[in-house]
């Protein structure tokens, strides 16, 4: 083992060059690496962030089921949380920019729904 250390010092000093290029070829190889993992670790988080702000947090969504059916889900015990909402109707709009269109949807959902889902409360 004494012999090849010796050889491989001995040959790291004759070819100064090649060592220096080699070793900053090594340092710039790992740092493009573990910039590029970083820069799709990021854009992998914005892309999460986005779909929550947009759509809110949640992983399902099912509609237009049954109290039967909404029972069986509650007593799921894989299920944590569950968010239910309830569609009121239509309202009319007064001061609507949208000629075509001049309603609102109406909701009625509790207050620990407006963590899960995407609304912003402006008025109580």
């Amino acid at each position: 083992m004494n012999v090849l250390k010796r050889l491989a010092v001995k040959n790291l000093k004759k070819n100064k060059k090649r060592t220096i290029s080699t070793a900053i070829g090594i340092i710039l190889s790992t740092a493009l690496i573990c910039g590029t993992a970083t820069l799709v670790t990021s854009f992998q988080k914005t892309l999460i962030q986005n779909a929550i702000n947009e759509t809110g947090y949640y992983h399902i969504q099912l509609a237009d089921i049954t109290e039967d059916e909404l029972k069986d889900i509650k007593a799921n015990r894989d299920i944590k949380n569950i968010v239910e909402t309830e569609e009121v109707g239509y309202a009319i709009l007064p001061e609507c920019k949208n000629e075509d269109k001049p309603y609102v949807k109406v909701l009625s959902i509790s207050e620990s729904t407006f963590k899960y889902l995407n609304f912003k409360l402006t008025e109580r």
